[in-house]
């Protein structure tokens, strides 16, 4: 069975960039806008060929990081070197970033809600918003347990 393509051919087959010269070409015009000295510096054929292939290990030199992340906004270049899941045709979009965690998370009450039931208030609006206080030493104990 063939190895499943990384993302990053299968991104750069749906740009029509998938051969050496093409990506050069914007290798170089994405390069001008990133930084100009890196024109010019983009991989020799055979390690272009590599990257494709999956061969790569690690990940590539750091300019040519940069690049590639400049060529592929919201995309990491580890995620470019992922085996790609799905079809080859198919045209995948970067994984959604997770959203910071607030100081208070919300689900905390429901893990503590039955030890501390008596010490919550919930209320519920008809927009279903839901705002909800408690003591603050019992604020402090969830706090302390997370």
């Amino acid at each position: 069975m063939a190895a499943k393509p990384v993302v990053l051919k299968v991104l750069l087959q749906q740009r029509h960039l998938q051969t050496h010269s093409a990506f050069r070409r914007e290798y170089d015009r994405v390069a001008a806008k990133v930084d100009p000295t890196l024109k010019g510096g983009w991989p020799s054929k055979a390690q272009f060929y590599r990257w494709l292939s999956g061969e790569l290990i690690g990940l590539p030199y750091a300019d040519h990081c940069r690049i590639l992340e400049a060529m592929f906004p919201n995309w990491t270049v580890e995620q470019l070197f992922q085996e790609h899941e799905g079809g080859i045709h198919f045209i995948p979009e970067p994984p959604a970033t997770q959203k910071p965690a607030s100081p208070i998370k919300p689900a905390l009450g429901y893990f503590f809600l039955p030890m501390y039931c008596h010490h919550l208030s919930i209320v519920a609006t008809a927009k279903t918003a839901v705002s909800w206080s408690m003591p603050t030493e019992t604020q402090a104990l969830l706090l302390a347990r997370s």
